[in-house]
């Protein structure tokens, strides 16, 4: 409990010096990094801990990849993944409170990219969920999957190189807007499904 409080309490620090020192997308990106390699070592801990034994080691690995067993099973592929997820929405949400005083469009884009984290961190559970229980995940989620990685790439690309308020604004649409006309989609599915009486199906 020490080890993990102690760690959490680390990474928290990493992530406000990020946000301090480094512009919005490249303190995300370092953020997500420095999670990704973590959360690889602590596999690395893990696998070479004795079964049944508890190690020194095997805490410290514990500590960064502490989600996502259940979700896969016990398997320690999908609970990295899930861990470099969470950690990475803790991380989005750490620097967006650091940055609190900041530009209202700052704000708005961390919350932006937040969501596509969101979004891509549910299908990617389907898909190890599926992969787990033996069945096979639809191609049209790993086409969903990459087009959201693309897009938290690409927002951040012109954001970083954004020069005055209309290519962020640019970048903030690129971000946003594929999210928004689904969101938007799907509220005019639900108002015609309740005006015409029938049920409707969220899957």
């Amino acid at each position: 409990m020490i080890i993990r409080l102690g760690i959490s309490c680390l990474l928290a620090a990493c992530a406000v010096v990020f946000a301090l020192n480094l512009d919005l997308a490249t303190a995300l990106l370092a953020w997500t990094t420095l999670v990704a390699v973590l959360c690889v070592g602590g596999a690395v801990f893990l696998a070479r801990q004795p079964i049944g034994i508890a190690t020194m080691m095997g805490r410290v690995g514990g500590s960064f990849v502490r989600w996502g067993f259940r979700a896969g099973r016990g398997q320690l592929v999908p609970a990295v993944a899930i861990s470099w997820l969470i950690w990475t929405v803790l991380g989005f949400a750490t620097v967006g409170g650091t940055l609190v005083r900041a530009e209202p469009k700052s704000l708005l884009m961390l919350l932006t990219w937040t969501i596509d984290a969101m979004a891509f961190l549910y299908v990617l559970g389907v898909v190890l969920t599926n992969l787990v229980s033996g069945g096979r995940s639809p191609g049209s989620l790993l086409v969903i999957a990459a087009v959201l990685v693309a897009i938290i790439t690409v927002s951040m690309v012109f954001w970083r190189s954004a020069e005055n308020d209309a290519a962020e604004t640019v970048a903030l649409a690129l971000a946003g807007g594929p999210m928004l006309l689904l969101g938007v989609g799907y509220g005019i599915v639900l108002a015609m499904s309740v005006a015409s009486g029938r049920r409707t199906n969220w899957h």
